[in-house]
């Protein structure tokens, strides 16, 4: 599945470019309703729904041709949201700022964590509450978002 993940962001990045887009992330998720392929675009004035249905309707086409990934799926085109934390370039753009983490593993025995975000490495975070601090993998982040 990664290196069928790895085309799809590819591609994505292709269509983007050429609709002055840019491709927050690649994810294919197990819901309870089914698998869903969800990719994350996003522009300097925001996106439209417009944006999300015209890139959607284009990267469905190619992967109808290519057929990349096997079975069932549904295909998600969606804006980062206001709060949300994607890449690193929206954690470099948040620190100071209080943040809300959910894991895919436990730190210190706790799936999700709250503190301020202090340092945005190349690989991790460090994020502080009032009494500890914890180095975070962005590998490890299920979702992040600003909290106000």
């Amino acid at each position: 599945m990664k290196e069928a993940l790895k085309k799809i962001e590819e591609i994505s990045r292709a269509i983007a470019d050429q609709k002055g887009l840019r491709v927050k992330g690649v994810f294919f998720i197990k819901e309870k309703y089914g698998n869903v392929l969800r990719v994350v675009i996003d522009k300097k004035d925001g996106v439209t729904v417009e944006d999300c249905a015209d890139f959607s309707r284009e990267l469905n086409h190619i992967l109808d041709v290519e057929d990349i990934i096997e079975g069932r799926y549904f295909l998600e085109v969606s804006s980062p949201g206001v709060n949300k934390l994607i890449d690193k370039e929206d954690f470099t753009g948040s620190i100071g700022k209080a943040i809300k983490v959910k894991l895919k593993s436990p730190v210190d025995g706790k799936k999700i964590l709250r503190g301020n975000l202090k340092v945005v490495g190349d690989e991790s975070f460090l994020l502080q509450d009032n009494f500890s601090s914890f180095n975070i993998n962005f590998n490890n982040v299920e979702e992040a978002e600003v909290e106000e």
